[in-house]
């Protein structure tokens, strides 16, 4: 199976209120390997789909407070947020991330 980038946010619920309230908010990022593909579904649009064993780890960050900001592979991205405010936040800290790993981050 391919693998995916999982970009991550700790407390992305806080993060983003802080943004709408005017506040600089602490921006905790991380980032996974998963099994699994990013599949074209439609313009712009993804399924995500993970082997039996890529939940748990997403599980697991899920417990640790992180919240997923973006799945990427080497032919897509995928930001699963459709709200349009939520979106940008999102895009905004997924552009963070890359700029703290991306000199680490070999794309799968």
């Amino acid at each position: 199976m391919k693998k995916v980038l999982a970009f991550l946010c700790k407390n992305f619920a806080g993060f983003v209120l802080a943004i709408n309230e005017g506040q600089k908010p602490l921006l905790e990022t991380s980032h996974v390997e998963l099994e699994g593909e990013l599949l074209p579904v439609g313009e712009g649009r993804y399924e995500l789909r993970l082997s039996a064993e890529s939940p748990a780890v997403l599980g697991a960050q899920s417990a640790e407070g992180y919240t997923v900001t973006a799945y990427i592979s080497r032919e897509a991205v995928s930001v699963p947020f459709d709200d349009p405010d939520l979106y940008k936040i999102a895009a905004s800290v997924n552009g963070a991330i890359w700029q703290t790993y991306g000199h680490t981050i070999e794309l799968p």
